[in-house]
């Protein structure tokens, strides 16, 4: 009898979120899915909470969403562009990781394109970044007009 009663007050302490000692709140503590949740996941400000980057000017105009999920994957990133320029340059939206292991600092992934010209509006992608080789730093994202020679572009801000 006093072992179930431990294990039902150690159940309401750990649901309450007070600390229990003994085994039997171990085991509880181990199949608890909300203390499950925030172990890795929260080991910066910015893993609960959706960021979001902007980034217009002459010629294009984009915006990124995204909510990191652990120290090397960020779920959904989402990216949208519109051409603003009406010049037949196509505009895209890029990200770049910063981990800090190539020269820049940065690896830019692909670039998503909007060719479809200054009266079709946004064009938008949903992706993510999962299992990233190393502990991601940032996320930096630019816009781009793709223009003869080298690009013009902003990075989001």
């Amino acid at each position: 009898m006093f072992t179930r009663m431990r294990l039902v007050v150690s159940v309401a302490m750990l649901a309450a979120g007070l600390a229990t000692t003994g085994s039997a709140s171990a085991n509880t503590t181990a199949q608890h899915p909300a203390s499950q949740a925030g172990s890795v996941q929260r080991s910066d400000s910015t893993s609960a909470r959706l960021i979001r980057r902007d980034a217009c000017f002459r010629g294009a105009c984009g915006s990124a969403t995204y909510k990191r999920t652990s120290s090397n994957s960020y779920k959904p990133v989402n990216m949208s562009v519109k051409d603003t320029g009406c010049d037949k340059h196509p505009v895209y939206i890029q990200a770049g990781v910063v981990d800090g292991t190539y020269p820049s600092g940065m690896v830019w992934l692909k670039k998503r394109y909007n060719n479809l010209g200054c009266h079709a509006g946004y064009v938008s992608w949903s992706s993510y970044i999962k299992d990233w080789h190393l502990p991601i730093k940032d996320l930096i994202f630019r816009v781009c007009v793709d223009d003869w020679g080298s690009d013009t572009c902003k990075t989001a801000q």
